[in-house]
């Protein structure tokens, strides 16, 4: 909110017409209420993983974004989509992990959304 005498201490003094124009549209039948849209959720999802470098200490990385819409905001149908995989492994060798030093892919939906966590060095996910 801004203070009472805002409006009397601009630089460019609004005149007393254009207020009276201001507040008569703010009044008027005319004028329709703006319905603001909701938000449908996120609009991302971010796949991290968790790596050991060669020193053997452990790291968080974020490797891509991908758009949730593209995959009905389900982390799910991400996951199991054909190409999840090399995309995976294309960003972390862009980004100096390579597969064997992973050992979890978590993907969550937003910045700060649900997660979903695999860990790479259980048995079934070696398939």
């Amino acid at each position: 909110m801004l203070p009472l005498g805002y409006h009397q201490n601009l630089a460019w003094k609004i005149q007393e017409v254009q207020i009276e124009k201001a507040k008569h549209l703010v009044r008027s039948e005319k004028t329709k209420p703006v319905a603001i849209p909701a938000m449908s959720g996120p609009s991302v999802m971010v796949v991290s993983c968790s790596y050991l470098d060669h020193l053997g200490k452990l790291w968080f990385r974020p490797l891509l974004k991908v758009q949730a819409a593209s995959y009905e905001n389900d982390i799910l149908t991400f996951m199991y989509a054909a190409d999840t995989p090399y995309r995976i492994e294309q960003s972390a060798t862009m980004k100096d992990i390579s597969h064997e030093q992973i050992l979890t892919i978590s993907v969550r939906l937003g910045n700060k959304g649900s997660q979903m966590t695999w860990d790479l060095r259980e048995p079934s996910w070696k398939h």
